[in-house]
């Protein structure tokens, strides 16, 4: 703690002079890939629901190609199926909360091609079943 009281002795603006243009374009980097994210997140919650979202639709949306799409995930530590996983768990729970959608609509709206595999995604997301989160839901 006592060092960050000491003043910096040694400025030299000739070395900031230097760093800070790769600073600001690592900067920006970070940016475009929060906003690209962000992006690729909006899609998905558009297009899950009406089925269109494979990572064909998303980069064409995009004007990007299939591998760019996949390059500039990579690069932000992700892959378009952990961000469909991510879009899917955001659109369950108003439908889960809806009593007249059963869960194999539900299943289908968020693109499962079938309803054990909305349920085992579904456990792993909330340790536990859809049914069992619903009759929880219902009870409290």
């Amino acid at each position: 703690m006592t060092d960050l009281k000491q003043p910096f002795v040694s400025a030299n603006n000739t070395m900031w002079a230097f760093l800070q243009p790769e600073l600001d374009r690592q900067k920006l980097l970070i940016q475009q890939d929060k906003s690209l994210l962000a992006t690729v997140q909006a899609l998905l919650l558009k297009k899950i629901p009406s089925g269109d979202f494979s990572i064909n639709d998303v980069a064409g949306t995009l004007n990007l190609s299939k591998r760019t799409l996949q390059r500039q995930l990579s690069a932000v530590g992700t892959t378009f199926n952990e961000e469909v996983q991510v879009a899917r768990k955001v659109l369950v729970m108003p439908l889960i909360k809806d009593r007249t959608l059963s869960l194999i609509e539900i299943s289908y709206l968020l693109g499962y091609a079938d309803p054990e595999s909305f349920s085992r995604a579904f456990k792993k997301w909330f340790d536990q079943s859809p049914l069992a989160y619903r009759k929880q839901m219902i009870m409290a």
